[in-house]
């Protein structure tokens, strides 16, 4: 499934299976069983020792499971909304919810998410959503569909590629390359600490906002130099010309 990015660029990503997606449910549900169980236990031992006031004991039970109907859709609405569409079921499986778009989750389609989960349960164990699952182009439920959003298999990126090109394994190493990037860019001392700032926080980000990121900062070095130059000296990724211009920096400042 190929997802279009806020800078137009076209990424990759493997929507996440039925299978994937009810090994996540199991694994939230468990945790949220639990729950359950614990505050039914609690509300059945304080009606108990209250039993002689039976209208006590029935508003303790009521209680119980209101509570239990806040924590449930609190539960999904906080997990996805704030944890970068993660629940800890979907965490454990490496699933993501995302927005279609490809940006992150926002609180909203969390919300509409959490809300329309009562429709996609129905009749039993998710019936519409199986349904909805099986029959869409796509394989979204109708919480999905309404709010915008998409399940995905987390992609594991090996950074450590981009670590060795971006140190100048590849041609950007080369003395010629170095005294091309000298002679032809000017940086202000303010982007020289901007993209500083960058390469030392850059192995923290998410693939999505690192690419965004090396592309922001290395927007106005194609305003000095075409592309087709960048290429023939080996700086065809953005966080590679990044690393050359601040080596070159330091080895000629």
């Amino acid at each position: 499934m190929k997802l279009q990015s806020a800078r137009g660029l076209d990424i990759t990503y493997e929507p996440a299976g039925v299978g994937h997606r009810i090994a996540a449910y199991l694994i939230d549900a468990s945790v949220l069983g639990l729950v359950w169980l614990f505050l039914l236990t609690l509300a059945a031992m304080t009606a108990h020792l209250w039993r002689e006031s039976d209208w006590f004991s029935d508003w303790v039970v009521v209680l119980a499971i209101i509570l239990i109907g806040f924590l449930h859709l609190g539960y999904w609405f906080i997990q996805e909304g704030f944890q970068n569409g993660q629940s800890l079921g979907k965490r454990s499986v490496g699933l993501r919810v995302m927005d279609v778009s490809g940006r992150p989750l926002a609180p909203w389609q969390a919300a509409v998410r959490t809300l329309l989960r009562t429709v996609d349960f129905l009749p039993v164990f998710y019936g519409v959503g199986m349904l909805c699952l099986a029959l869409g182009e796509k394989p979204r439920r109708l919480g999905d569909w309404a709010a915008g959003t998409v399940v995905v298999l987390e992609r594991v990126v090996d950074l450590s590629v981009y670590d060795q090109k971006a140190r100048g394994e590849s041609a950007g190493e080369s003395e010629e390359a170095e005294a091309f990037v000298w002679e032809r860019f000017h940086v202000t001392e303010e982007h020289r600490a901007m993209i500083a700032e960058f390469l030392s926080r850059k192995d923290r980000l998410d693939a999505p906002a690192r690419e965004r990121l090396a592309e922001a900062l290395v927007e106005p070095f194609h305003q000095q130099v075409d592309e087709e130059n960048l290429r023939a000296y080996g700086f065809d990724r953005p966080e590679a010309l990044l690393q050359a211009v601040m080596e070159a920096s330091q080895r000629r400042s």
